[in-house]
């Protein structure tokens, strides 16, 4: 495989509102809803949290790598998707009539996030969602680069999740988070070259900010290549089944 680098960053969880406020713990407590911007009108009213995040962080990376957010390839990974949404729909049908809202169903299924950006941004690029359990972060990476690597252009990962909610939740549940890496094949501008390999190693310690969200497993990353720091991180936590572990090696570019 060709070098594959990272052009573009995004981030947004309550209180940080992008990768460079998170890394220098400049928290904002009146950070509580994400901007979202490119959704307008209907689409930002009928937009669960997690879209909303998601498509926050699309748009940040989008904007940092300087590619437009109306033809860029994505691929959405999330482990719980529009659980919420889900949960509504079946307290609407266990209530009343049974009656479900047309809206809400066709925001339920899990590339909606994806669906709602390439409405917003009028994007017609290929786009997947996926899941991945454990190893969410390096199944959306690999997939990620796959696609850089055939299409030879710039190409979006996001990552969006939320805790789950009753009756699935689980003790010690973290904030909503969405981490974006915009990755291509040009080095020219790039923060850093990145790789996805598996081999012995270490999964990182459980992040007690965020629980159990697998996607706060993108954060060492994130943070590897804004602080510019060289070397190998784990793509997933200690708690991931034993044996071999999915990591990614960070070379800062540039000066």
């Amino acid at each position: 495989m060709n070098p594959i680098f990272v052009r573009g960053l995004g981030l947004w969880t309550p209180g940080f509102s992008s990768p460079g406020a998170w890394c220098l713990g400049d928290s904002d407590p009146g950070v509580t809803e994400p901007a979202a911007n490119l959704l307008t009108g209907s689409l930002k009213r009928r937009s669960s949290l997690v879209t909303r995040i998601a498509v926050d962080t699309y748009a940040q990376a989008a904007a940092h790598a300087g590619c437009g957010t109306g033809s860029v390839p994505t691929v959405w990974a999330t482990a719980h998707g529009e659980h919420s949404t889900a949960l509504n729909l079946l307290k609407m049908m266990n209530h009343g009539e049974g009656k479900v809202s047309p809206a809400k169903f066709h925001s339920s299924v899990h590339n909606t996030p994806g669906g709602y950006a390439s409405i917003a941004a009028g994007n017609v690029a290929q786009s997947t969602t996926l899941t991945g359990g454990s190893e969410l972060v390096s199944a959306a990476l690999i997939e990620t680069m796959c696609l850089v690597e055939s299409i030879e252009s710039d190409a979006i990962v996001v990552f969006a999740d939320e805790a789950l909610k009753p009756p699935f939740n689980v003790p010690g549940s973290g904030p909503p988070l969405a981490v974006a890496f915009c990755l291509g094949t040009e080095p020219a501008g790039a923060l850093a070259q990145i790789s996805c390999l598996r081999g012995d190693g270490t999964g990182l310690p459980l992040d007690e900010r965020f629980g159990l969200l697998h996607v706060s497993a993108a954060i060492p990353l994130l943070e590897r290549i804004v602080n510019r720091i060289p070397g190998r991180v784990a793509l997933e936590f200690e708690t991931s089944p034993a044996g071999l572990v999915w990591t990614s090696d960070v070379e800062p570019c540039g000066d």
